[in-house]
């Protein structure tokens, strides 16, 4: 798992731009950023999958443990990325296996959960509403903020699970906000829509 941890941190710095790492800085200070651009991380994550498509879902959450530990955005994100690929595999890993994971999203979860909104993947999404939810419990206006500057691109269920930990308040207004009618992107996350 060393190995490929190295593979990352190297595959990600080859791919990493000054200017992208320094408006990362400016949104997100004090984040450990290479300045790799979310397109590219999709990218690589892609890559390290078709070449290691025998790798055990376990094995994966392993290499998570260790890109978690390390706080490093990019390398997070191309783990969280490769992880979805695993699709209902998801599923079985234990939720307390994820929890080790939040340490390190703590302070950035919401510019994780950003990209990921139009995955339509209904593993990634549960996993941003779940990131959501767990993010408001140490900052509730964060996530509330981030929410309601999004409305009219978060997904119905990601919108209802991602606001349930909000004051009350905060949560019925978004919830007002997010009745009108979006098509497929309001599907819900619960019933694994898409």
């Amino acid at each position: 798992m060393r190995a490929l941890r190295s593979t990352i941190r190297a595959g990600l710095r080859a791919r990493a731009d000054a200017t992208v790492r320094a408006g990362l800085v400016t949104l997100i200070p004090g984040a450990r950023a290479i300045g790799v651009p979310v397109p590219a991380m999709r990218s690589f994550a892609a890559e390290l999958r078709a070449g290691n498509r025998t790798l055990p879902l376990a094995s994966l959450a392993d290499v998570m443990d260790a890109l978690a530990a390390g706080r490093v955005r990019e390398e997070i994100l191309v783990g969280t990325f490769w992880l979805a690929r695993y699709g209902r595999q998801l599923e079985t890993l234990p939720w307390r296996r994820l929890a080790r994971w939040l340490p390190a999203l703590d302070n950035w979860a919401l510019s994780l959960c950003g990209p990921l909104l139009a995955d339509p993947s209904p593993n990634v999404r549960k996993a941003v509403a779940w990131a959501l939810r767990q993010a408001s419990q140490h900052d509730a206006g964060a996530v509330y903020a981030f929410l309601r500057a999004r409305a009219a691109v978060v997904p119905r269920g990601v919108m209802r699970e991602g606001a349930a930990k909000l004051p009350a308040d905060h949560r019925s207004e978004l919830i007002e906000r997010d009745a009108t009618p979006r098509g497929l992107a309001g599907r819900d996350v619960r019933e694994g829509g898409g």
